[in-house]
């Protein structure tokens, strides 16, 4: 059954096409109109209709660049050989915003102009604060109309995140797209009131956010594990032909260890993001002004560092290392089936529960 055209916006999307549109969003100090500007991929045969939304946060960028390379390819040009989504072999929709906050991407800054968080804001207010306000633009005009939600984030500033997924484990739906998307670590996430994600879920609409990378730049590596997720994922979903692999090694993760500076100082990282390590292994030297350590920091558990500082200056309390426990066995799943290994066929899942009853959820870390 062929596709109907797809209405959003007013604008008409024919079936095997993409459209763009504009949705304006309020004027800046100055009375310009900020606008979000949107593709729409539509297929040419029904399937559910999916968004994937990039900086929420002005200065978490690799989202942006994620949805550009969905859309164009490498090369940056719609209609070339490199292109990655034909719509032609698309069975649904899939609404793309590379830029959710234009006047936080201007600042360069996690807030907007006004100050405010945009991902603690949903699902807004029609007259409230202008965060507010575009808070309840995307949501009321573009997640309502969607079966799916991706959001694509990176670290804040002075942290970097090993690429990983965060989704609530306990909706059915959201697993299920966490296990399709194919990284090695998804983290148990309800996600803080106000988050996009939350709010989705809570209305019925399974979600995932994705954590990849550092603030204020585009990481190239980063770019294409997204870009490669999001491929795996809409093929998992029929919404795309098979990729003919099968997806790395999936760890659904329900608490995870931020290691913290017991003294300040100047932090010297002895371990990589992804690296897997060993209980009492060094993470980090903090040392003086004159470069003499005054401490030690060492893993409290074997396992996997998915989260690092970044900036050198720390005080007593700040997180160093974000990492996963890991037992034996999964420790020699990842060692033999990395990010870019595949599932043995000799394996009966590529999903695997790990448990740490000392750790914290990611909701309960600061």
């Amino acid at each position: 059954m062929r596709m109907k055209s797809f209405e959003f916006e007013g604008v008409t999307v024919t079936p095997g096409t993409i459209g763009k549109c504009e949705i304006e969003v309020g004027s800046d100090a100055l009375g310009r109109e900020m606008c979000v500007n949107i593709h729409i991929v539509h297929g040419t045969s029904p399937g559910p209709v999916v968004a994937c939304i990039g900086t929420i946060h002005g200065d978490e960028l690799n989202g942006m660049a994620i949805i550009h390379h969905l859309i164009t390819g490498p090369d940056h040009l719609q209609g070339t050989g490199d292109d990655v989504i034909d719509p032609d072999h698309l069975r649904g929709t899939l609404i793309l915003v590379p830029i959710a906050n234009p006047s936080a991407v201007l600042r360069g800054t996690r807030q907007g102009a006004d100050g405010h968080d945009l991902n603690r804001m949903f699902p807004g207010k029609k007259k409230g604060k202008f965060t507010q306000r575009l808070a309840h633009t995307l949501f009321h005009r573009i997640v309502d109309h969607c079966d799916m939600i991706i959001d694509l984030h990176s670290a804040p500033s002075s942290r970097l995140n090993v690429p990983h997924l965060r989704a609530n484990l306990d909706d059915p739906g959201s697993r299920k797209m966490a296990g399709l998307f194919g990284l090695q670590i998804t983290l148990h996430s309800v996600g803080a009131e106000g988050t996009l994600r939350r709010t989705a879920v809570d209305s019925g609409i399974p979600a995932v956010l994705l954590e990849a990378g550092t603030s204020h730049r585009f990481e190239p590596e980063m770019i294409r594990l997204g870009v490669r997720g999001l491929l795996e994922m809409l093929a998992g979903l029929d919404m795309l032909p098979s990729l003919k692999e099968r997806a790395a090694v999936s760890l659904m993760v329900r608490r995870s260890r931020w290691v913290r500076a017991d003294c300040g100082g100047i932090l010297h990282a002895s371990v990589n993001g992804g690296e897997l390590v060993d209980k009492g292994q060094t993470l980090a030297q903090i040392v003086d002004p004159l470069g003499i350590a005054v401490s030690s920091i060492q893993a409290p558990v074997s396992g996997i560092v998915i989260g690092l500082a970044t900036h050198p200056l720390v005080h007593s309390g700040d997180p160093v290392a974000n990492i996963v426990m890991l037992d034996e066995i999964q420790r020699t799943l990842l060692r033999e089936h990395g990010v870019e290994g595949r599932i043995d066929a000799a394996l009966d899942t590529n999903y695997i529960e790990v448990s740490d009853e000392d750790g914290l959820t990611i909701d309960d870390q600061v």
